[in-house]
Parts: C-alpha cells; sequence; structure tokens
C-alpha cells in the first residue's frame, strides 16, 4: 500500500484527503466515508483488503474532523457534503466504484446510494458497510426529536456530546498479555493515534441532516437493485449501532447480493478489536467472490 495525503480547498474549508494505493496496478476505486467524531488516517489500517486486490481508496477528513479544521463535529449543510463528495470523486470516473463507510459514515454510504439512484451521484457497483448508522433518532421520544429540529433552525453550530466512549467501540487484550506484540502495535489497535485526532461532538445541525438521510435511505430500499453486491459487517454487542437495526435493514432489501456478516460479542469497531481477524476474513471471502464480476464482467 502506497499511502499519501493533500490539503484540498472545497468552499473554503482546506480540507485533508488521504490516498492509499496499491502497489501495482489500479483495477477500481473505493469511496470511503468515516464515521462521527471519526478520521481518514485510521483506515490505513482497515483498507488493505482493498489495496492489496488493486484498490484506490479516497478518505477525507469532514470538516471538524481529523486534520481538517473547524468547530468538532460541525458539517454546515447537504451543500457542502455533496462538493466534498465531487471533489473526491474527480478522476474515479472510469474505475468500477466501490462505496463503503463506518458507523455515520456507513449512513453517508447509504445516502450516496440513494443519491445515485436519483442521478445525482455516480451509482456504486459494490458497498461495504461497517456498523452502519441507520436510525440516528435511536427511539428518543418525538418530543426530543422536535426540540432538537426547533433548537437547529436557532443555533445548528450548537455542538453536543454523542456519548460514545471507546470502551464501547473495541475489547482489547491487556498489553501484558500480548507479549509477542510490540507496544507501537498495541497502541495501534487500542486506538491510541484516534483518540488525539478523534472527538465525540456533533452539531444539531449536523444531526438533524443525519435524521433526514436516515429516512431517505428507508425510503428508497425498494428501488435499491437486487444485482447490487452489499456486505454489512456488525458486531452483536454493539450498542453505538444496535444489530438489531442492521439484521432489519438487510432483511428489507429482500437480495441474495445483499450479505449479512455478524461477529458474536463484538462492539461498534470489530475492525480495530484484538478479533478484527474475522472481519478482515468476511471482507477477503467477499471480495474474492464478488471483485472479478465488477471489474472484469465478460470474463
Amino acid at each position: 500500500m502506497i499511502s499519501s495525503s493533500k490539503r484540498v480547498s472545497v468552499e473554503g474549508h482546506l480540507l485533508h484527503q488521504l490516498t492509499l494505493m496499491p502497489v501495482g496496478e489500479v483495477r477500481f476505486a473505493v469511496m470511503f466515508y468515516h464515521g462521527q467524531g471519526d478520521h481518514a488516517d485510521r483506515y490505513q489500517e482497515v483498507l488493505h483488503p482493498f489495496t492489496e486486490r488493486g484498490g484506490m481508496c479516497v478518505v477525507m477528513d469532514l470538516p471538524g474532523h481529523g486534520w481538517s479544521p473547524g468547530r468538532r463535529g460541525h458539517i454546515s449543510d447537504e451543500d457542502l457534503l455533496d462538493r466534498i463528495i465531487a471533489s473526491c470523486m474527480e478522476g474515479l470516473e472510469e474505475l468500477p466504484l466501490v462505496v463503503a463507510g463506518h458507523s455515520m459514515g456507513g449512513l453517508l454510504a447509504l445516502r450516496h446510494l440513494e443519491q445515485s439512484l436519483a442521478g445525482k451521484l455516480r451509482r456504486p457497483q459494490m458497498m461495504w458497510l461497517s456498523s452502519p448508522l441507520l436510525d440516528p433518532i435511536q427511539d428518543r421520544p418525538k418530543w426530543f426529536v422536535r426540540g432538537v429540529r426547533w433548537l437547529a433552525s436557532l443555533v445548528p453550530e450548537l455542538t453536543i456530546d454523542t456519548h460514545v466512549e471507546e470502551e464501547m467501540c473495541r475489547m482489547v487484550v491487556p498489553v501484558s498479555s500480548q507479549a509477542d506484540r510490540s507496544r507501537e502495535e498495541v497502541d495501534q489497535r487500542s486506538g491510541a493515534k484516534h483518540s488525539q485526532l478523534g472527538h465525540s461532538r456533533i452539531s444539531i445541525g449536523w444531526a438533524v441532516l443525519l435524521v433526514e438521510f436516515a429516512a431517505k435511505v428507508q425510503a428508497c430500499v425498494a428501488e435499491v437493485p437486487k444485482s447490487l453486491p452489499i456486505l454489512l459487517t456488525q458486531g452483536s454487542a454493539d450498542e453505538v449501532c444496535p444489530a438489531e437495526k442492521a439484521q432489519a435493514f438487510i432483511k428489507s432489501l429482500d437480495s441474495e447480493r445483499a450479505e449479512y456478516f455478524e461477529l458474536d460479542g463484538l462492539l461498534h469497531e470489530p475492525f480495530a478489536d484484538e478479533r478484527s481477524h474475522l472481519v478482515f476474513a468476511a471482507l477477503d471471502e467477499w471480495l474474492d467472490r464478488t471483485l472479478p464480476v465488477v471489474i472484469d464482467p465478460a470474463s
């Protein structure tokens, strides 16, 4: 894998963009969306199944995330998001497209699909959804949602705590029982770098937009092509984005190409867990089955 980064100006925002290239020929492109409070750089340790098979991966730190400037957790509007997507997609037009994302990024990946069905974005040939945020409301009462919408109309940039803690995301074996690993590897697995660039903030204006995105995604389920390969990987013990929501969503797609892989006992970030090899094995197997058909359908 060859990693590079640059600053990209989008609507006055100087954003951090990470590009991961395969060592050999580029055979397809991956547009990856990170989660809320998340950042691009940590996915260098996650997207290797794609680069190993010829994938060029593009991940942008959204405004207020990672290395990108801005109020932590605040993305001002949908138009800015679309301009960011357009910037990421530049130069990828001739390559087969995989759209993927984790948590909130999983919702943004599905929103990408919804927009593509409406002819507003390029349609993906494959999708990987990692613990996607399918229900931002999470069964909160209607009065609460109405109150948040009203407040967002007044001060959309106001941020609140998401209350997503590290222990809700991953389980790590204590260092003392991992003598065969270097301290650097353990720190990386436990999210040491993430703790420096990540945060737990979200603006109420952006939260309201996420609720709207989720509603649009649910409304277009019947339009999703049955031929579209989708893999959803999910920890069974995830409290942030519950497995029950993921199971129901995959079932609603009613397609043999929409596959669900649940990791027993794992939390919100199976790829950062001590048993991360399980999710990578599932991803490897799915890619080896599916990519040849997408990249060279005539073969």
